[in-house]
């Protein structure tokens, strides 16, 4: 049994590392430095705090499942901003290339960034992985949809805010939203092994 609080944590603390590492290896791979922060990770109480920050611009939902727990899927959104930035490492783009305002990725960018997402999940399972679990890399279970601005994004479940610091540009976000059924059951995971 969970105490008050800790699942909470317990995925708050998990997802941090998970993304943390993910984001030093897209760093190693393809040179794109970026990390988590400044500022705090929190878990959102209120979609409309989310919608609110989702509606300036389109944005991207990257879904896929954890195999080895309930069902469910985990679901993150990135600004389209944030993923052009990516796109400019990775497609070797002229620094002095540039996106309009609003404009949404074209389907090579989509399909860049589901690779890069694919990649993110295989970092990401170093740390689910000590917990039995993996992130799906499965082309049927990873998916990339691109949304337009002010789009309402679904976010039932346990949802969680990361300040995004990318390298020469404004501090962006993160947002991961995990059923709450999943957050359960790999929580439980977690506090039995550090239990033992």
């Amino acid at each position: 049994m969970l105490k008050p609080g800790e699942l909470e944590e317990t995925i708050l603390e998990l997802t941090s590392q998970a993304l943390g590492k993910a984001l030093e290896d897209w760093e190693m791979q393809v040179g794109f430095a970026s990390k988590l922060g400044p500022g705090d990770a929190r878990m959102l109480r209120r979609s409309e705090d989310l919608e609110t920050s989702l509606a300036s611009e389109p944005f991207l939902e990257v879904t896929t499942c954890v195999a080895q727990a309930a069902a469910g899927t985990v679901r993150l959104f990135l600004p389209v901003g944030a993923a052009w930035l990516l796109l400019r490492d990775v497609l070797c783009l002229p620094a002095s290339a540039e996106r309009e305002a609003g404009e949404p990725l074209d389907e090579m960018g989509v399909e860049a960034i589901q690779e890069m997402m694919n990649l993110l999940c295989g970092s990401a399972n170093v740390v689910y992985g000590g917990y039995g679990r993996r992130l799906s890399q499965s082309v049927d279970d990873l998916k990339v949809e691109q949304h337009a601005a002010g789009e309402a994004p679904d976010l039932r479940g346990m949802t969680i805010r990361f300040p995004y610091e990318i390298e020469g540009a404004p501090t962006s976000e993160i947002v991961q939203v995990m059923p709450v059924p999943l957050a359960l059951a790999v929580a439980r995971t977690i506090r039995s092994q550090s239990a033992a």
